[in-house]
């Protein structure tokens, strides 16, 4: 180590600052390759002590290494794949901040009783809109399917409904989506009061007041109910990508679409390879340039039911170029049915809820492919409602609360700042004599550094003595 920092030097050279830097580098490199796999073995506490006493390991982490081990050792065991060449950057120490919390924190759902609420219902369109909810249509059971057409506001802020008094009201309409882009929102598909299904595109704005269904060209999907639908931006357009459906005379078909909002253009759209088998009921989202699909099932036509149910999992590779499916290797959990549940994207992770028969959420891990039960001790089923985000929480609209329809709002926040790889949690033994050999190491270079230094001088004055 003394003959890689110290170079020999002529009896009258000097060190100058310059060289000194070049040492503290060289040392730090050093020091980084030997303290990015020892960490790796360290608890978390341990590793986030260390970071906070050291400044030295505050420069590791953008290098990413030592959060990438820090995941494999703690949590997946297993060698994470490599990230793809359209994505070559890969944030580990964000997706090892998601672990920690999905794994260790226990959620607290919180209900929320506004004073004012719009009349009992499922399968409503629910959009984010600003710090807002938007809740339109919905249908209930009575002996037939009734559906409704008014426009509801929630305020996050002061957790109320207001009725929007609409000037030109959606149809009675419900099991369709509504995306909100900029000021605008956009509705697909559905079904209508006469049990007829729309693949119309209609747009709503607050400042009119006014439902007013779109001239759209290109050749849109059949008509349609409760699609999977997400926005999503292709070649830079703005749009919703749609899958499957429930089409007349309850046909159904794993098909794909995209509709650009910028120019109303249903754009056609190539894939490659075999895709999920014709299904209904998916549930899923997008998370960067993959669309995540799981369960759904298969109805029968008579019986008017589900009679197979799927608990596959599903990729569908987006981007600029060909489209590819491609099927995931982990299926969803044993327990509940995989049918027209809800789907939030949270960093790497997708938390999924309304399980039927079952009152248990999981989150499914897009790195690592692997599911796992959310940690709660105040839990509230929801099912064949909406949920969306906002700001820090997860809002669960409409729908049903066990066998009754839900007077309430249900929210969650997933997005706590607790933990923190710089703070500190408890002492470990490990990370303080860690930090003490870091110590000793820098105290000895720099002793080494200035004895050289004293040595040097010592020599060219001894050479100026000797001369004169």
């Amino acid at each position: 180590v003394g003959t890689y920092f110290f170079r020999v030097r002529s009896p009258c050279t000097m060190i100058t600052d310059a060289d000194m830097e070049t040492h503290l580098w060289s040392a730090d490199e050093i020091f980084c390759e030997l303290v990015e796999p020892i960490a790796s073995f360290l608890d978390l506490s341990s590793v986030g002590r260390l970071l906070r006493v050291c400044t030295r390991l505050c420069g590791i982490p953008s290098k990413q290494r030592l959060w990438k081990l820090v995941c494999e050792v703690n949590f997946l065991h297993k060698t994470l794949p490599a990230p793809s060449v359209s994505t070559p950057f890969f944030d580990y120490a964000a997706y090892l901040r998601e672990k920690i919390i999905w794994e260790t924190y226990q959620f607290e759902w919180e209900k929320v009783s506004p004073t004012c609420f719009p009349s009992k219902r499922s399968h409503a369109g629910v959009t984010r809109f600003g710090d807002k909810l938007v809740v339109v249509g919905g249908h209930y059971r009575s002996n037939d399917f009734m559906r409704e057409d008014d426009v509801w506001l929630y305020h996050c802020d002061k957790q109320e409904f207001e009725k929007i008094e609409v000037v030109v009201p959606p149809p009675k309409i419900s099991r369709f989506s509504i995306h909100t882009f900029g000021e605008t929102i956009y509705s697909f598909g559905g079904i209508l009061q006469d049990k007829s299904k729309l693949n119309q595109v209609y747009t709503f704005r607050f400042d009119s007041k006014s439902w007013c269904p779109i001239k759209t060209f290109g050749t849109p999907p059949s008509p349609r109910c409760e699609s999977l639908t997400q926005p999503y931006t292709w070649r830079g357009k703005q749009g919703i990508l749609v899958f499957s459906g429930s089409q007349e005379g309850l046909l159904y078909q794993s098909d794909v679409h995209f509709f650009n909002i910028d120019d109303h253009t249903w754009e056609p759209v190539v894939i490659e390879g075999p895709g999920p088998e014709d299904r209904i009921g998916s549930t899923g989202c997008i998370i960067g340039d993959k669309l995540f699909v799981y369960g759904g099932g298969t109805l029968d036509r008579t019986a008017k039911q589900y009679k197979t149910y799927f608990k596959d999992l599903w990729c569908l590779h987006l981007g600029e170029g060909t489209w590819r499916w491609n099927q995931l290797d982990n299926n969803g959990p044993s327990c509940g049915l995989p049918v027209s549940l809800t789907s939030v994207p949270i960093g790497n992770h997708i938390l999924i809820e309304g399980f039927m028969n079952t009152d248990t959420s999981y989150v499914f891990d897009t790195i690592s492919c692997s599911w796992s039960e959310v940690l709660s001790n105040t839990r509230n089923p929801s099912n064949y409602g909406a949920a969306t985000v906002v700001g820090d929480h997860v809002y669960y609209t409409t729908g049903y609360r066990g066998n009754t329809h839900a007077t309430d709002v249900l929210k969650v926040s997933p997005f706590y700042s607790i933990f923190s790889f710089y703070s500190c949690f408890f002492p470990s033994c490990y990370s303080m004599l860690f930090v003490f050999v870091y110590v000793m190491f820098r105290f000895m270079f720099r002793f080494m550094f200035y004895v050289n230094r004293l040595l040097v001088v010592s020599n060219i004055i001894v050479t100026s003595l000797s001369r004169d």
